[in-house]
């Protein structure tokens, strides 16, 4: 990316948010809204420590 120096890239975190469980579908004209919640989760707690259902 242009605006992103040789090492930046380095430092990114890109989150792309998606429909999974149920698509949607519109016909033309249509609009849907959608809401994207994240949590931070510290780097010490591990992942052996989460629950695996609610990472799915």
């Amino acid at each position: 990316m242009i605006d992103f120096g040789d090492e930046e890239y380095k430092q990114t975190l890109c989150v792309d948010g998606a429909a999974i469980e149920r698509p949607i579908a519109l016909r033309p004209g249509e609009e849907w809204t959608g809401r994207l919640e994240l949590s931070v989760v510290p780097s010490t707690y591990c992942s052996e420590h989460l629950d695996p259902l609610r990472c799915i």
